[in-house]
């Protein structure tokens, strides 16, 4: 790279494997054509898009850094906790089972939030929102994206306000770990645990 050139890495991105829009490979093609030098693939709970986004960084030359961003227990009741963990062994016994038991959690509350919808008097089905996504891991933005599609809300901001986000008529929490669980297993797997948009905890200093 020349001289006094400055170079710019993307450390919280997100693929198909969880809400990106992507695929784990697409994703590291973006980053390189738009410039970047490194990124981190940091999916919600799932560590299942790591193998083809290293193999894609790798042949294109772009430093990869395997991470995840973990849903944890959040300090106050309208807050959200995300811990990322840079620099984890995606082979970890404890880190593998952690998520496979948050897929499986998750995986339940996607049919419990379609049903909620029908019950609304909203003509939706699981196998669109399963089209939908498009061969990725379903998940609320997704649905949020049909809700659009049908003209039952005008945008995506508006779908998760009025239906899917916290508070919504057909929200449905998802599984959570205490923060020192998440904390300890991110370790447990060789990574350094850092929080995401620390503003979203909305704890009384967030100013």
């Amino acid at each position: 790279m020349p001289s006094g050139r400055a170079a710019f890495v993307d450390l919280h991105a997100h693929s198909t494997a969880s809400d990106g829009t992507f695929a784990p490979t697409d994703v590291v093609r973006l980053a390189k054509e738009a410039g970047l030098v490194g990124l981190a693939l940091t999916d919600h709970d799932t560590i299942t898009g790591l193998a083809e986004a290293s193999a894609e960084a790798t042949r294109l030359g772009l430093t990869f850094v395997p991470g995840i961003e973990i849903s944890a227990i959040p300090p106050t009741e309208n807050g959200t906790l995300h811990i990322l963990g840079y620099c984890i062994d995606p082979q970890n016994a404890v880190l593998t089972e952690m998520t496979r038991q948050l897929i499986d959690a998750r995986d339940n509350r996607n049919p419990r939030i379609i049903a909620r919808l029908r019950e609304l008097g909203i003509d939706i089905t699981m196998d669109e929102a399963l089209a939908q996504a498009q061969g990725g891991v379903l998940g609320r933005p997704h649905i949020a994206a049909l809700l659009v599609k049908k003209g039952v809300v005008k945008t995506i901001k508006q779908a998760f306000d009025e239906y899917l986000g916290q508070g919504g008529k057909a929200y449905f929490d998802k599984e959570r770990l205490p923060p020192r669980d998440a904390i300890r297993r991110i370790r447990q797997a060789g990574g350094l645990p850092v929080v995401a948009h620390p503003i979203q905890l909305r704890t009384s200093n967030d100013a």
